[in-house]
Parts: structure tokens; C-alpha cells; sequence
């Protein structure tokens, strides 16, 4: 199986179509998920990760967009990524 190299999804370049409602938090999760499926398995970067717990969480900030108060620091984060290199 030929694997290549998975391409960025940026959170914070889909922040304008949330606002203009033309994207939502959850939909940009599933597009993150759908990768995630594809190349996990050659990566090997997660030792767990929480689907329910990340669509539970995209759907109540996709609500909060709708509802015009997108932010809040109550957010719930069940996706975690470690770098092994120094930021």
C-alpha cells in the first residue's frame, strides 16, 4: 500500500466559513476524522482517541457558532496531539 503524506487541515482557516455559517466545527471534525481513518494506521501517532467525545464537542461549538458566541474556555478537548520535537 503506497501512502502519501497527508496534507494540513487548519483549524484557524475554517474559523471564517464558521462565522459565515458556509462550514461548522462539526463538519471540519468529520473531514478530520475521515483522515484520520486513512492514515492512522501507517502513522501510528494516537494511542486512543475519543470519536464520541470530539462529535459531542464539535456539535455544541457548531450550536455556539450558530448562536453567535463561538468561544468559551469550558471547551472540552478529546483530541490531544504530542509533539516529540520542541515547539
Amino acid at each position: 500500500m503506497t501512502v502519501t503524506a497527508p496534507q494540513p487541515i487548519p483549524f484557524f482557516s475554517a474559523v471564517a466559513d464558521f462565522a459565515s455559517g458556509k462550514d461548522t466545527p462539526r463538519d471540519f471534525l468529520e473531514r478530520c476524522l475521515t483522515r484520520l481513518e486513512e492514515f492512522e494506521p501507517a502513522v501510528g501517532a494516537f494511542v486512543c482517541h475519543d470519536s464520541a467525545a470530539a462529535r459531542a464537542a464539535a456539535d455544541g461549538s457548531s450550536e455556539r457558532w450558530r448562536g453567535g458566541r463561538p468561544y468559551t474556555m469550558k471547551i472540552p478537548r478529546p483530541f490531544y496531539a504530542i509533539c516529540p520535537s520542541p515547539l
